[in-house]
């Protein structure tokens, strides 16, 4: 016994284009078509909910993701960053854009989602004009990087573009990477 999860109806068989307004048992003759997601997933459609995949631990949890439209955070910064992601993200071919994230760093890697856990998948999803500043009280020298710090063989990131800016503040000096090649259709870059 497999669980479904609803997303939406639509007005087309493939699923791309939603209804435009609730669906009620009077409209007789309209054809809407639902689609479903195979297991549990939790629908993000505004920043609020967004924000709710980077909990305060930094420990990413083994849920599901689905974006169910495009989401603009213009002015929203989280203040946490995954050290682990166990969770999938499908984004659906939507754009996440103008988010930020602002964070005192307590290791020696960081990055938006951290390790990319076995099983864990981000995938059809593009983090556009993303801010990542990171700072540390203390002389470690971090490894930063814009994506994840490291990704499990059993891990998947595809179709994934994520552009912005990435800077490190702190005592010690820092090495920033990009991480760029080796997966699939995914573009890390336009980091300033």
């Amino acid at each position: 016994d497999e669980a479904f999860t609803f997303l939406r109806y639509y007005e087309d068989a493939a699923c791309t284009l939603p209804t435009k307004s609730s669906v009620t048992l009077e409209d007789s003759d309209m054809t809407v078509y639902a689609k479903f997601a195979t297991g549990k997933w939790t629908r993000i459609s505004n920043r609020r909910e967004f924000a709710k995949i980077f909990p305060q631990n930094g420990e990413g949890e083994a849920v599901n993701y689905w974006i169910m439209d495009d989401i603009d955070c213009k002015g929203m910064k989280v203040d946490s960053y995954l050290k682990n992601f166990s969770g999938k993200i499908e984004g659906d071919n939507h754009t996440i854009s103008n988010f930020g994230v602002s964070v005192n760093i307590d290791t020696m890697k960081v990055a938006l989602f951290g390790n990319i856990k076995a099983g864990a998948s981000i995938t059809n999803v593009t983090f556009e004009n993303v801010t990542m500043a990171y700072t540390s009280k203390t002389e470690m020298k971090p490894e930063v990087y814009g994506v994840f710090t490291s990704i499990d063989e059993n891990a998947t990131i595809s179709n994934v573009v994520l552009t912005g800016s990435l800077s490190f503040s702190g005592p010690g000096d820092s090495c920033a990477t990009n991480m760029q090649g080796g997966y699939d259709h995914c573009l890390f870059g336009g980091f300033e």
